[in-house]
Formats: structure tokens, sequence, C-alpha cells
């Protein structure tokens, strides 16, 4: 009787200690998991403002940079604002990747885009172009203005809110009419804005397949000087 009691208690030592381990277990997890989403979350939040090297780093091998004899027509789509961003950043620099569509194809310049040898010979790509380019305008090697192009399909809704919610820095993303209609007021803006962030940091234009970020203060700013030019020489 006596060894059955002892074997009892020690049976319930054991699962005390189990219970214990377990809750320290699953309390250890727990904040791996935490953690692991929370990183996950301001990776995914941060876009704009971004050094191009950690943007660059996030794509991957998704995608690659390409050469002047393929960015410079994508760069032109945006060239009617560069003149007025030249007067208050001189230092701004065009970088432009394209990266798949396709998690499983790795992009390449050659396969893509095709060949351009120096003695003006050219070789067609060797397949279709499915994926998005992306033109980022940036100033001391940070993201200022990012312009997302899709290649190969149109941009679909779902791909649309994705971009969003990855460049919301947390906030909300409120329509441009709606915010007027509200406020009674309009907004100047030189890229033709149709979302801002609840925070108003933030505007973005969606428009066919193209998706453009540009902060606030710049957009402001370039409408100013803008309206400012069309009064020279009264």
């Amino acid at each position: 009787m006596e060894d059955l009691y002892l074997s009892r208690i020690k049976q319930s030592l054991s699962l005390v200690r189990f219970l214990r381990y377990s809750k320290k277990t699953m309390f250890c997890k727990s904040l791996i998991i935490f953690f692991g989403l929370l990183s996950f979350v301001l990776s995914a939040q941060a876009r704009v403002g971004e050094p191009v090297s950690t943007i660059e780093s996030r794509m991957g091998k998704l995608a690659v940079r390409l050469p002047s004899d393929f960015s410079e027509g994508y760069i032109k789509r945006m060239s009617s604002h560069y003149d007025f961003l030249s007067r208050y950043y001189p230092n701004m620099e065009h970088v432009v990747f394209f990266k798949s569509g396709n998690k499983d194809i790795a992009p390449s310049v050659a396969s893509d885009f095709g060949i351009k040898a120096k003695d003006g010979s050219s070789q067609p790509p060797k397949r279709s172009r499915n994926g998005w380019v992306l033109h980022i305008i940036s100033v001391d090697g940070k993201s200022m203005i990012e312009a997302y192009y899709r290649e190969g399909a149109g941009i679909t809704d779902a791909e649309t809110n994705v971009i969003l919610n990855v460049n919301s820095r947390g906030n909300k993303w409120l329509e441009r009419t709606d915010v007027e209609a509200e406020t009674k007021q309009q907004f100047r803006t030189t890229f033709g804005l149709t979302h801002i962030l609840s925070d108003g940091s933030l505007r973005a234009r969606v428009d066919g397949g193209t998706i453009v970020f540009f902060t606030s203060k710049v957009d402001e700013m370039l409408a100013s000087d803008k309206a400012a030019d069309s009064v020279v020489g009264f």
C-alpha cells in the first residue's frame, strides 16, 4: 500500500514538472511567434523612405536591376515631374527593378528583356514578361517616390489591395473623393492622387496598370511650384 502511495506521489510530481515545462515551452513559443509576426509586419509596412538597398534585399532573387538601356522607357513615363523635382533634389537618382510575377521563376534581363550590344545589335527576349517593374526615385539612397507597373497582365483588385496594404505604414487608405466630399476641400496635387493615408503622410495614384506612391509634402510642393511657373511672364 505504501509503495502504491509513493508511486502516485511520484506520478503527481512528474505531472507538475511536465505542466511547468509545457507552460514555459508554450510561453517561449508564443514569444517567438509574436516577435516573428511583429518583424514581418514592420518589414511589410515601410516602403517609401526606406533605403533602396533594403528594398532590393527584400525582393531578393525575385528581382533584378534593369540597366539604362531597358530602364529609360519606364523613367520617361514620369519625366514631366522631373524638372520640378530636380530643383529641390539635384542629387536624386532613378533605380528600376523587374520583379518576377511567379515566385518559382527567377527574372533575367536577357530572358525577359533581351540583349542590346554595344555595336547596336540586339537580341529579343526569350520569353514574354510576366511580373512587375518597380521604378524608385531616391534621394541620398532612400526611396522618395515609387511607381509599380504590371507587365504581362492587368493589375487585379487583389494585387492592388496588397500593394496598398504593404505601403500603409499601419494606417488606413482613404479614397480622395470621399475625403474631399467630407472636408469640402480639394487637394493640391501634381501626381493626381486617388488615395491618401488616414494620417495624411502618404498619397497614391492607382490608374490602370500603374500604382504610384509619393509623400504629401512632395506632391504639394510640386503643385505649388507648377502654379508659380504658370504665371511667369505676367
